[in-house]
């Protein structure tokens, strides 16, 4: 008895023939020696833009009248002022691995058996989140 088997790089395609959804890690992490780098993934994180419309509505004094330039700068202004006073979401995953990876260095080290519990409470405590 001869069987034959036909290679494919792709043999879930003969249980359904969905695209495959693939997802981006917000950090990548690389232990080099005795060191852990965290490096942020940052094409998925929003950014602050403004839309064409408005930035044009500022250019083209004409174009608008002046109480509604003056609205559209107050909430520039205001976007800009969260944008830089609130920590952004970059910050707050890159402070939340580091404080994941300081708390678990024995588990990188180690393996499983090394593993410590930890909780969302002493995570928010030592990044200072509300």
């Amino acid at each position: 008895m001869i069987l034959s088997y036909i290679w494919t790089p792709k043999p879930g395609r003969a249980y359904s023939d969905e695209e495959p959804q693939y997802i981006s890690p917000d950090i990548y992490v690389y232990k080099m020696g005795d060191e852990v780098h965290i490096v942020l993934n940052e094409d998925g994180l929003p950014r602050l833009r403004i839309n064409s419309f408005y930035r044009q509505a500022l250019d083209h004094r004409g174009s608008v009248s002046e109480a509604t330039r003056d609205y559209i700068q107050e909430k520039l202004r205001s976007a800009i002022w969260c944008d830089q006073k609130h920590p952004s979401t970059a910050t707050t995953i890159y402070r939340v691995a580091e404080c994941i990876f300081k708390f678990q260095r024995e588990f990188l080290d180690q393996g499983v058996a090394a593993l410590k519990p930890l909780i969302l409470r002493d995570v928010a405590e030592e990044v200072q989140m509300p």
